[in-house]
């Protein structure tokens, strides 16, 4: 058996309380694969901080967060696992218990939802891809047809959208326009007034 299939075995045995020997297990995995001292640290620091923040956010506890990524990391390396680059942050998004609430929420008005582009800040009747008409610079309406992205330095009237009942499955966040006359929940690293609280996750 493989020295990563031993390492995983090992995981899946430890008690549920038993955080700091499941990523012990990591750090040996990691070593045995070749990854230098200052890599695993690196890794180690980012679980550590990655608990803390999805447990908040998620509202589960650090043992079944680090289960729910090792199902996903799987075969992976743990260094290029357990990464900013691969394990994004979440505690500045809207966060919804499911798909379904988070559909009913934009439906509350009763009219199909309307959405902020951030590129001409008209209304867009799609999430990510702007259908307002816009006049360009001859004078002729046409249409914007802004696209989001996730990388775009444009993102004033975007926001982050998690749905907890998937996100440990896929590890995936939704980016979109802002919904007009939606009222947001309010995020794990900012107070009711919507300020950053500025703490060491995010």
């Amino acid at each position: 058996m493989s020295q990563p299939s031993i390492a995983q075995r090992i995981h899946t045995k430890l008690p549920p309380n038993s955080v700091e020997g499941a990523i012990q297990a990591l750090e040996n995995t990691a070593l045995l694969s070749g990854a230098d001292v200052l890599s695993i640290t690196v890794m180690r620091n980012t679980i550590y901080a990655k608990l803390e923040e999805y447990s908040d956010v998620l509202s589960l506890s650090p043992e079944r967060v680090l289960q729910s990524l090792e199902d996903i990391r799987g075969h992976e390396s743990p260094v290029q696992f357990y990464s900013d680059q691969r394990l994004p942050e979440i505690c500045d998004a809207y966060t919804w218990p499911t798909a379904e609430e988070f559909r009913e929420c934009l439906s509350e008005s009763g009219s199909a939802p309307v959405f902020l582009c951030p590129n001409c800040n008209q209304d867009s009747n799609h999430e990510s891809e702007c259908t307002a008409q816009i006049t360009d610079r001859h004078g002729v309406q046409v249409n914007c047809g802004w696209i989001l992205s996730p990388t775009s330095d444009i993102l004033r009237n975007s926001i982050k959208i998690l749905i907890q009942a998937e996100f440990l499955n896929n590890l995936q966040i939704h980016h979109l326009f802002r919904p007009k006359g939606v009222a947001l929940p309010t995020r794990v690293c900012f107070d009711e007034f919507g300020e950053d609280l500025e703490d060491d996750v995010c």
